[in-house]
C-alpha cells in the first residue's frame, strides 16, 4: 500500500509540476501578449496624432493653394486689362499713323505739283 501511495504521490507531484509549468507558461504568454497590445496601443495613438498633424498641414496647404489661385486670377485679370489697354492704344496710334500717312501723301503730292510748276516757270 505504501508503494501505491508513494506512486500516487509521485504521480500527483509530476501532474502538479506540469500544471505549474503550464500556468507559468500561460502567464508568460499573457504578459507577452499584454506587452504587444500596449505597444500596439501606443503605436495607434502615435499614428492618430500624426494623422491629426497631417490633416492640419493639408488644410493649411489647401488654404495656401486657394490664396495662390486667387492671386493668379487677379494677375490674369490685370494682364487682360493691360493687354486691352495696349490694343486700344495701338489702335489709336494706328489710326493716327494712317492720318499722318495721308497728310504726308497730300503734302508730297502738293510738293510735287509745286516742283512741277516751279520747273514750268524756269
Amino acid at each position: 500500500m505504501l508503494k501505491k501511495n508513494t506512486a500516487l504521490l509521485i504521480a500527483l507531484i509530476i501532474i502538479t509540476g506540469i500544471l505549474l509549468i503550464k500556468v507559468f507558461s500561460n502567464d508568460s504568454s499573457y504578459r507577452q501578449i499584454q506587452d504587444e497590445l500596449n505597444q500596439s496601443r501606443i503605436a495607434l495613438e502615435k499614428a492618430i496624432r500624426q494623422n491629426s498633424v497631417a490633416q492640419k498641414e493639408i488644410h493649411s496647404l489647401q488654404q495656401e493653394l486657394n490664396t495662390f489661385k486667387l492671386k493668379n486670377e487677379i494677375l490674369l485679370a490685370e494682364k487682360d486689362s493691360l493687354v486691352l489697354l495696349y490694343k486700344r492704344k495701338k489702335a489709336q496710334n494706328w489710326s493716327e499713323l494712317q492720318e499722318i500717312k495721308k497728310e504726308q501723301t497730300l503734302v508730297l503730292e502738293k510738293l510735287k505739283s509745286l516742283r512741277e510748276e516751279n520747273i514750268k516757270f524756269k
